[in-house]
Parts: C-alpha cells; structure tokens; sequence
C-alpha cells in the first residue's frame, strides 16, 4: 500500500478493504485529471484534483480576493488539516484505521462523483467543482454544482457515508438548515454562458441550497462505479444517477416544510425538486 500507516487488522476483510480503495485512487487519477483538463478548458481555475485552486486565484490576481487574504485561508486549511492528523495519530489503532479509511472512502467518493457529473451524467448541462481546501475544512462544503443557464450554484454538496448520516452529520446539516448564513463558501464560483462560452465570476457565497450525497461504503460497489467508468458503461452510472437522484429529491422536498427557512431560499429547494426529477426521468 501507498500509504505509510501500519495497522493491525482484525479481519482479513479489513485489509483487503482498504488495498481496494488504495487501488481506486491509483486508478482513477488519470479520468480525475482529464475532467480537470476539461474544467480548465471550460475556464475554471482548478487544480489536477478539480479542486477550486486557490494558487490560480491568486495569480489571476481577482479583484474579490487579494493575495494576502487567500495566503491566510491557505495556512488555515494547512492547519486544519495538521490538526486532524494530530487527533488521528492520538487515537488507538482500531479507531485510527477506522478514521483514515472513512478519509479514503471520502476521497474515492468525491473523485467518482466528479468525473461522473462533468463527463457522464450533466454533460454541460451542470458543472460539478469540488471546493478549495480551506471551503472543505473550515466550511464543510465539498462539491459546487452550477448552472450556467441562471447563472446561479443551484446547490453545495456535504459528502458523508451512509452510518455518518444517521449519526453526527445528519445532524449537524439539520443544525445548518436552521442558520442558513452558516451554509457560504469563500470562494465561490459562478459560471453563465454568453454566446456558446462561459463568463466565469469568483466570489464568496451564502445562502445555497445544502444537500448530502450519502455513499455506500462498501469498497466493491466503489469498485464497481470505476469499472463502469473506465468502460464507459452508461446504463450502470445512469442507474447510479438515479439513486442519488432520489435522495436528492426526498431532501428537497422534506426541506420545503421547514417554515424556519427564508422564502426564497424554500423556493429554491423547491425548483431543485422539480430539476432533479426531470434528470430522473431522462
């Protein structure tokens, strides 16, 4: 394995677990990073990862964001970042293993996902953009989906496991519903199409429509979702859509009963409703 960490697996399954995800990210590196160059030909500063690249920003030397302050945000991500590390390396060895491989499963998600969206299931329709380092650390916000018809973020995206949304996570995003200002992204982006090309704005955002993308943690369906990627088997990922689809929609809907919730931002989730189910039927 990749991976300097020694563990002591209580079950073969363990191992062989963790030696498939390792295999996923190996693997799927190379679509990561033709979506990327897809991305940047669109005209999104992104990073071979598809990640808002904050060190593209502060070369492009945007008005919304001066150099300095994207250099903070950087050191904040960075420190974050160190002190999750420092928690795991305090954690014995059965809870560490079980922490760095919810991160690993978290990564080979967010990499599916992305070149899922941008290539196979939105086809320009909708751009998918995971967040910058410093938006996913300090805001808890993994993936931008745009529509460059509006121009508008028609939602962010938290990405967590299935037992994590039954637990802490689903909680913690009822929590957000009910402070919509604490649902922002620092560095936001919006993309509208002018003539067949996009006219791309960067800039800090609130109030979006928060969805969970809830995944199956099992490594062989992981591996199965690659697999259809690299044969371009449109029926499994189309499939997959419509799973994820029906998620979304069951939030959406909950989501317009809560009363607390501005009006606008109701009316929001309402139309993302009414978007997802017409991708549904397609």
């Amino acid at each position: 394995m990749r991976n300097p960490e020694k563990f002591y697996f209580k079950k073969e399954t363990e191992r062989k677990g963790f030696e498939v995800l390792e295999d996923i990210l190996e693997k799927s590196e190379k679509y990561l990073e033709k979506t990327s160059l897809f991305l940047n030909q669109k005209g999104f500063l992104v990073d071979k990862n598809c990640r808002i690249d904050l060190e593209k920003l502060k070369k492009e030397k945007k008005e919304e964001f001066s150099p300095q302050a994207i250099e903070r945000d950087q050191k904040s991500a960075l420190q974050r970042k160190k002190e999750i590390e420092k928690e795991h390396q305090k954690l014995k060895d059965e809870k560490r293993f079980e922490e760095l491989y919810k991160e690993k499963v978290g990564e080979v998600v967010e990499r599916l996902k992305t070149i899922s969206f941008n290539q196979f299931w939105f086809k320009e329709k909708f751009f998918a953009l995971r967040t910058s380092l410093y938006d996913d650390y300090r805001n808890q916000v993994d993936e931008l989906i745009l529509d460059p018809k509006k121009p508008r973020v028609i939602a962010v995206i938290d990405i967590t496991s299935k037992k994590e949304a039954q637990a802490k996570k689903g909680l913690r995003w009822l929590q957000r519903l009910k402070n919509p200002d604490s649902i922002k992204v620092e560095y936001g982006v919006l993309a509208k199409e002018v003539e067949g090309k996009l006219k791309i704005e960067y800039r800090a955002l609130k109030r979006i429509p928060l969805l969970i993308l809830v995944f199956d943690e099992n490594p062989e369906s992981l591996s199965l979702w690659l697999k259809a990627i690299e044969k371009n088997d449109e029926k499994y990922l189309q499939d997959l859509l419509k799973k994820e689809l029906e998620n979304l929609i069951f939030q959406c809907q909950g989501i317009q009963n809560f009363k607390h919730l501005p009006k606008e931002l109701r009316r929001e989730y309402q139309e993302l409703a009414e978007v997802f189910s017409k991708l549904k039927e397609k």
